[in-house]
């Protein structure tokens, strides 16, 4: 979707976006729910401890809608300015939505890999790099035309972004045997985690900088802000202790 040079406001929010909306959140949350119920009936997890997995669906589920929306307005050749909010959608967007597929795909492919899982599961990683590296590169030309404070929320997402790349590069080798004892991986985790909860945490000080200003956007913007604040919220519970940490051990071993 392109820059636009419309003067046009993006649409008004209606009840067919609404309806979108319910059905792209039902939809991720059915993907996972029966995992839950099994795990649940088992006594293998409490109802607390679903609960950071919801804000990250729900997130995922607002990305889903959010590119809807977005391919919808592109379908009907309606051009419109985007907001960081939208590019944020379509950074973020692709990767989650593919994470989405990959809960509905990955079990029919492992279930008839026999001998081969481990060839799947490499491509499976490199597709996931692939995209990640596409929607970085194809995001960059904007950095330009974004303001400084909306730079540095997506320096941090792109930071965050390479984090994953590169772990699913290490976890796609590690499992032919290579790089077996390399402590990569739980570094990656902790610096993409911390990346992710410095973008989200920006994104939402600008916001609420600019609605002091009384600064206002379009709604499709905060359901992107929405989206990214979600998932920070979500990997807070479940990487949140483990990066402290991990941040804590670096500070004491570089400590004089």
């Amino acid at each position: 979707m392109s820059e636009g040079k419309s003067d046009r406001n993006f649409p008004p929010l209606q009840i067919s976006d609404l309806i979108v909306l319910t059905l792209s959140v039902a939809f991720t949350m059915a993907s996972i729910a029966p995992n839950y119920q099994d795990a649940l009936r088992r006594q293998e997890i409490k109802a607390w401890d679903v609960l950071p997995d919801l804000f990250g669906y729900l997130s995922i589920g607002i990305c889903l809608f959010g590119l809807i929306v977005l391919a919808r307005q592109r379908w009907r050749g309606e051009a419109y300015p985007l907001t960081p909010g939208h590019r944020l959608l379509l950074i973020v967007g692709p990767y989650s939505v593919m994470a989405l597929m990959a809960l509905w795909i990955r079990p029919l492919l492992f279930a008839h890999a026999n001998d081969s899982w481990r060839v799947i599961h490499s491509i499976d990683n490199l597709l996931f790099i692939l995209l990640l590296v596409v929607s970085i590169v194809l995001s960059l030309p904007a950095m330009r035309t974004l303001e400084w404070r909306w730079r540095l929320c997506f320096a941090s997402i792109f930071l965050w972004l390479i984090s994953i790349a590169l772990w699913l590069a290490i976890d796609g080798v590690r499992i032919f045997g290579y790089l077996q004892s390399s402590p990569w991986r739980q570094h990656l985790i902790a610096i993409s985690c911390t990346f992710e909860i410095l973008a989200a945490a920006v994104a939402v000080v600008i916001c609420v900088a600019d609605a002091t200003k009384r600064v206002r956007s379009d709604w499709l913007h905060y359901f992107g802000i929405a989206a990214l604040a979600l998932g920070a919220v979500e990997v807070s519970f479940t990487w949140g202790e483990f990066s402290v940490r991990w941040w804590r051990d670096l500070f004491y071993y570089w400590l004089p």
